[in-house]
């Protein structure tokens, strides 16, 4: 059908789309949302960061997210999601690590957090956040 439209259209490979096509995509959408935290930095306008800790198929995991406005629309965009292994579970340091990873590489500053919501019982966790 596409040749009949375009005959010089070639329709991607499999293997384009995944190692060219995606990665672009993603490059473009990271590098959208690092903007917007950047300029949300340098107006010391404020935002707050959601924890989310959950399991899937016998792992547990820990989501990073971030709230703010833009252009007066509520925003929440996913920063990162990491697996917790069974010896980190319960590690204060290693929550913090995590922590200070994700605000090193999306360029958050600290101070323009005003709020951290956790959604997790863990202790730890709780412990590294409050620590920050």
């Amino acid at each position: 059908m596409m040749s009949s439209l375009s005959p010089l259209f070639e329709l991607p490979t499999e293997q384009t789309i995944i190692q060219d096509l995606v990665p672009k995509m993603y490059d473009t959408l990271k590098n959208a949302m690092y903007n917007d935290i950047t300029a949300i930095n340098m107006t010391d306008n404020v935002f707050s960061l959601g924890l989310e800790h959950w399991d899937a198929n016998g792992r547990e995991y820990i989501s990073y997210y971030i709230n703010y406005l833009q252009e007066e629309n509520f925003t929440t965009r996913l920063l990162h999601t990491f697996v917790l292994e069974p010896d980190s579970l319960h590690n204060t340091f290693h929550h913090q690590e995590m922590f200070n990873i994700v605000c090193s590489s999306w360029n958050i500053k600290t101070p323009n957090i005003k709020a951290v919501i956790i959604s997790s019982d863990n202790t730890s966790l709780h412990q590294a956040v409050y620590i920050f």
